[in-house]
């Protein structure tokens, strides 16, 4: 896929664009209708701070108790203020897992 921009309105009216760099990753988010994680469908969604799952709100607030939760998204702000818009995360440890 070419690189492209989607823009989409939000309810206030304002106007966001998220980019596609290619890799298929934001048609996917925007496409899928299952949850990644405990397959609900998908209403409302966000992806993982830990790799490229795309999650429903069940699964974003158990992320979020996650105790490496915040090593997961102060990797991705890295990476993201490095210019790396295409950062798959430091992996799911899975719920009761830890990050090495």
């Amino acid at each position: 896929m070419a690189n492209q921009k989607i823009q989409l309105k939000s309810v206030n009216g304002n106007k966001l664009q998220y980019a596609s760099w290619g890799c298929g990753e934001m048609d996917r988010f925007f496409t899928q209708k299952t949850c990644d994680r405990c397959g609900a469908e998908l209403k409302v969604r966000r992806m993982s701070r830990f790799n490229t799952d795309v999650l429903c709100p069940a699964c974003i607030e158990e992320e979020r108790m996650h105790p490496d939760y915040e090593k997961a998204a102060a990797a991705e702000l890295e990476a993201v203020r490095r210019g790396d818009m295409n950062f798959p995360g430091i992996g799911w440890p899975g719920k009761n897992g830890r990050v090495r």
